[in-house]
């Protein structure tokens, strides 16, 4: 009998065990003294043999690339893959003292054939508490539809709580688990190559789509959250991501034709990278990943160390490759003098020149004629070795929604600046950043069109010194109206723009870190963005990806909105006084400019309670300055607060 339990401890039940539903049932015909000893030793032999059939099962190369199904059971069937393979090489090695202690016992009873019961139960009881435990963690497996990393952070989360019996035996599943993670690890770290054919790897492709630029190659990549472990942070995630994207974007360098993309990348060829220091610092890299999975225990510290050295590696050579090569910093002042119309006489030439064309509804024609009008404005104003570096820049019509609609009333709503992106400045300038840049331009170009608009009305009364544009409430009015253009301008180019651009530039100054010099670029635009009120949000909170976005609440923006407001009044005065002739004012004329006064009263009013009202609060810093540049001696303070801009006026007008 004793060698018959001996069998059934080592997986090979025999009439003492009888089979089902996993219930241990004690042969019938034994003593009751002896039942209670051989049901606790056959409760051992069970657990064992459970652990045993999924060893069995799932251990094998071949076996773990398709699921199986155990006993007909769904709540058993396990998703395949490479972790859960190196799981259950992980119990098998677990399981191996149990297997050695049951030899060790049958040489016992061979050697003395008095040994009792209890002697056998005393030998294998300590294994009860583990093999429960590994059963447990292969239910929850099952049950959650585990697989992947997810079985990492199983098995650390059990491991934090696991008795002494179990923590030496979930530390070797987890080093086991380790081993695939370090293999995928290193793969991706050392030669963005992503060897992951069941998904299980905290990285993961993103599907592509049709649109994608072979630029953005390297954002075909992404953290899945729900395979990332807890004990590793996010941030971490996020460099380990960064490392494995720079270089595969660096192995698809467009300007090497002769690139083997099938090919484990590194950092080669035009990049202007030794080849031989980059395979010194592989080799050195890869013995950093190696120590770190010789322990039981991933030690957080310096794995996060060892992901930083290979960051900081990385990061100094795409800053050499966009600093020096790609010339960001020139790139970037072009950016500034397009987008953000550092070159002012430019765009007030192409406005003069693209202006009748802009005020129409876009035709079949528009693209045409409107670079055509930015050629000759640039010819006119810029030298010919200027009129090459904006070359890259051409205008376009905004692309129709969805539904077959898009907002555009004429040419100046239609209007899009493009860019052509040089490799690997795409790493910066990504579509995003480039819709938000236009969202930029449009807003600047409206305020400089309509300030033209002004000045000229203003040109063309000083030349016709009729009685009709002696009219005292039609200079007031248009003097209002320039002062307030005026000083937005100033504001936009000087408080906001120039000061932000400052600050980038000291920032690029500063670094050798690419990762440090996208993040200045991107607070310079997301800083831009709200203080020239294209974003709602707090220009001083820590930028996100959304700062790369195309401002969508536009709409929920109250400043946004007054001042939209505002230069729609200044158009509609513009084009009412243009039309009036040169002959007095008449009733209905008189009355028009009563309301578009009217209309100026209240909107000044209430655009300066509302920059009053949010001045104070921790965004509201660029909101005191705007409201300094209108009203720096509160003479629209006063107006508001007494007989009204429109009461000031003389004549009819009330």
């Amino acid at each position: 009998m004793l060698h018959e339990l001996l069998f059934s401890l080592y997986g090979f039940p025999g009439g003492l065990l009888d089979k089902g539903n996993d219930m241990v049932e004690v042969a019938s015909f034994l003593h009751p003294g002896e039942r209670a000893l051989i049901k606790k030793i056959l409760s051992i032999a069970s657990e064992y043999k459970q652990l045993k059939e999924y060893v069995d099962l799932y251990k094998n190369d071949k076996r773990v690339l398709k699921p199986l199904n155990i006993q007909d059971d769904d709540s058993k069937v396990l998703r395949p893959g490479l972790y859960l393979q190196a799981f259950f090489i992980g119990i098998d090695e677990a399981l191996a003292p149990y297997r050695s202690e049951i030899v060790d016992l049958e040489s016992r009873l061979l050697a003395d054939p008095q040994c009792s019961l209890q002697f056998v139960l005393t030998r294998v009881s300590p294994y009860s508490v583990v093999f429960s435990t590994l059963n447990a963690l292969i239910r929850e497996v099952a049950a959650q539809k585990l697989h992947g990393c997810q079985l990492l952070q199983l098995l650390y989360q059990n491991l934090l709580a696991a008795v002494e019996e179990v923590q030496v035996t979930l530390e070797k599943l987890l080093h086991q688990c380790h081993s695939v993670f370090f293999k995928q690890l290193s793969s991706w770290v050392l030669h963005g190559v992503l060897k992951d054919s069941f998904h299980e790897f905290f990285i993961q492709p993103v599907e592509k789509t049709n649109t994608q630029s072979s630029y953005c190659s390297y954002l075909e990549y992404k953290i899945c959250p729900e395979l990332l472990p807890s004990y590793i942070p996010y941030s971490l995630g996020n460099k380990v991501l960064f490392i494995g994207q720079s270089i595969v974007m660096l192995s698809n360098d467009p300007r090497d034709q002769n690139t083997d993309t099938t090919c484990s990348a590194s950092i080669l060829g035009r990049n202007n990278v030794n080849n031989a220091l980059w395979n010194e610092c592989g080799h050195r890299y890869n013995e950093r990943l190696g120590k770190l999975n010789q322990s039981f225990l991933l030690d957080i510290g310096l794995f996060d160390e060892t992901i930083e050295i290979i960051r900081s590696f990385i990061t100094e050579k795409l800053w050499e490759l966009a600093v020096e090569q790609a010339q960001l910093p020139m790139q970037l002042r072009l950016i500034k003098d397009m987008f953000l119309l550092g070159r002012g006489e430019l765009f007030l030439e192409f406005i003069k020149e693209a202006g009748g064309i802009l005020d129409r509804t876009p035709s079949s024609t528009f693209k045409r004629d409107i670079n055509q009008a930015f050629h000759s404005a640039a010819h006119k104003i810029l030298l010919s070795s200027e009129e090459a570096k904006i070359e890259k820049f051409y205008f376009s019509a905004i692309d129709k929604n969805p539904s077959g609609s898009a907002d555009v009333d004429n040419g100046w709503t239609a209007l899009v600046l493009k860019y052509h992106v040089s490799w690997p400045l795409h790493l910066v300038f990504t579509p995003d950043v480039l819709d938000s840049y236009n969202q930029l331009f449009g807003f600047l170009l409206r305020v400089k069109k309509t300030q033209r608009q002004l000045h000229h009305l203003w040109t063309f009364q000083m030349i016709k010194k009729s009685q009709r544009w002696q009219d005292s409430r039609i200079w007031k009015v248009r003097t209002w109206l320039m002062f307030i253009v005026d000083h937005l301008q100033y504001y936009l180019q000087v408080d906001v723009l120039e000061s932000q651009w400052n600050i980038l530039e000291n920032a690029l100054e500063a670094t050798r870190d690419f990762e440090a010099l996208r993040h200045a670029h991107m607070n310079f635009l997301a800083s831009t963005l709200s203080q020239t009120f294209l974003l709602l949000g707090s220009s001083q909170n820590e930028p996100t990806t959304t700062s790369y976005q195309k401002p969508d609440s536009l709409k929920n923006n109250p400043v946004h909105n007054s001042l939209s407001i505002l230069l729609k009044l200044c158009e509609r005065f513009c084009s009412c006084v243009a039309s009036w002739g040169e002959m007095d004012m008449t009733i209905d004329q008189e009355d028009e400019l009563t309301l578009l006064c009217r209309e100026l009263d209240h909107l000044v009013s209430f655009l300066l309670q509302l920059l009053s009202s949010l001045r104070d609060q921790p965004c509201g810093t660029h909101l005191a300055q705007l409201l300094l540049r209108l009203d720096f001696n509160r003479w629209f303070s006063r107006q508001c607060a007494g007989s009204s801009l429109t009461g000031s006026l003389t004549g009819s007008i009330t």
